[in-house]
């Protein structure tokens, strides 16, 4: 682990210019506008909020999963993976990495919880296989950088 930001993989691998995140999110683009893309983050960054809420997380274990989701799609299309299984995912990764772990199945509970109180049509058909193998994926696609620099750590300390 870098001793500081600047030499950090967050710095190094995760900075990027505007033009950059752009090429990368030209897929998503060919069928959201820049507002509709905002949007779908916006939103499925409030179903990370509320099934952290109901497992009784703390918020930085919902910033890391949002950190996760958002670095996860800056690589892939929302169209590649169900955007409702990389939250419960990330919301489980986040919980391990911030040292809060939760068991598998409790967070696939609460996701289900959430998208029949949200009324997301569909429900939140995946199963605590669906989210271990995803989060498979998601270590994969985000290389192993796990480490993030918050502003919740100087600010608690």
């Amino acid at each position: 682990m870098a001793a500081n930001f600047h030499e950090s993989s967050q710095c190094r691998k995760w900075l990027m210019v505007r033009r950059e995140l752009e090429e990368r999110r030209s897929a998503d683009f060919r069928y959201l506008s820049t507002k509709e893309y905002i949007k779908l983050n916006v939103y499925y960054g409030s179903v990370m909020q509320a099934i952290a809420k109901r497992l009784q997380l703390r918020q930085i274990v919902v910033a890391s999963a949002q950190v996760y989701f958002k670095r996860f799609y800056t690589r892939n299309s929302f169209r590649i993976l169900d955007p409702l299984l990389l939250c419960a995912t990330c919301i489980y990764v986040g919980s391990k990495i911030e040292e809060s772990p939760q068991h598998i199945k409790n967070v696939a509970t609460e996701a289900k919880n959430v998208a029949n109180e949200m009324k997301i049509s569909g429900g939140f058909p995946f199963d605590p296989s669906n989210i271990a193998e995803c989060e498979f994926y998601l270590l994969e696609d985000l290389d192993f950088y796990m480490i993030l620099y918050h502003a919740y750590r100087p600010l608690t300390s």
